[in-house]
């Protein structure tokens, strides 16, 4: 998944991996690039290959922000790949967050 945020509000300062691919003692491959000064962050999550699927709720991935500036702002998720445990693409629409800094 890529991430945008506006770098004159908020500053990301870390992206922790969740519990939910791991729920089960498998261990996600798990890789995360964030660049502050173009607003920017890549993930990328998924379980190993051959591992079965996996079913429920959970966290994937958290999202630490700090604010830098004042003003209103959105947090976006683009090229948000989801795919079951087939490799077939799974429909999702991508979430957003809108953040208010005073």
């Amino acid at each position: 998944m890529q991430i945008k945020f506006d770098p004159k509000i908020l500053q990301m300062n870390d992206i922790v991996r969740g519990d939910f691919f791991s729920q089960d003692g498998q261990q996600p491959l798990f890789t995360k690039d964030y660049r502050n000064d173009s607003g920017t962050a890549s993930i990328q999550l998924n379980r190993m290959p051959g591992s079965p699927g996996i079913t429920g709720g959970g966290v994937l991935v958290t999202l630490n922000f700090q604010a830098v500036g004042k003003g209103a702002t959105a947090v976006t998720v683009s090229n948000l790949g989801l795919k079951n445990s087939q490799g077939q693409a799974i429909a999702a629409a991508p979430p957003q967050l809108s953040v208010t800094v005073k």
